[in-house]
């Protein structure tokens, strides 16, 4: 069963499922941080600041993994990793709990969007890097992206407005 979905339908449903659950799950961490952890202010920029940080660090392991393993492994891995950071926050509420869940989270978040990501832009840009070399795929990649974006924004704003067009009363 499993198998027969496409890879586009299972990356639809995954963005779906995880925006709509991260969004109620951070804004209840958050919660939940200053109302049973007890975190001052500057504890919260210090546990934000953990969180950047790691994101700095591993974005570019995470992605040699998801390209030199699987980038299915790496969503699978990642999304396994996820509950027990958020367990360890649960289970444990004091600020180093936190600080050392955020650090699991991070890696489980970035293996996941880098193996997505690269399933999604990869392969033009991969192939890019194979014949070429990675500078010149990134270079394509930064110039071409906002190009694109530059170019798709006026139409998507216009038929954003139409659908937004406000009845007379």
């Amino acid at each position: 069963m499993l198998n027969s979905l496409g890879a586009r339908t299972v990356y639809l449903a995954f963005s779906f499922v995880s925006s709509l659950l991260f969004a109620l799950c951070f804004t209840a961490f958050t919660l939940y941080r200053v109302e049973k952890v007890g975190l001052s202010p500057l504890e919260l920029v210090l546990v934000g600041t953990l969180l950047e940080l790691t994101c700095f660090l591993f974005e570019v392991p995470t992605g040699v993994l998801a390209d030199t393993r699987s980038r299915r492994l790496s969503v699978i891995w990642g999304t396994l990793l996820l509950g027990p950071g958020f367990m360890l926050e649960g289970i444990f509420p004091v600020l180093a709990a936190v600080l050392v869940a955020q650090v699991i989270s991070v890696l489980s978040l970035h293996s996941q969007v880098d193996a997505l990501g690269q399933m999604l832009g990869g392969p033009l840009l991969g192939l890019l890097a194979t014949r070429a070399s990675l500078g010149v795929a990134l270079l394509v990649g930064a110039l071409l992206l906002p190009a694109l974006g530059l170019y798709l924004h006026p139409a998507l704003q216009q038929r954003a407005s139409k659908e937004v067009e406000v009845a007379p009363e």
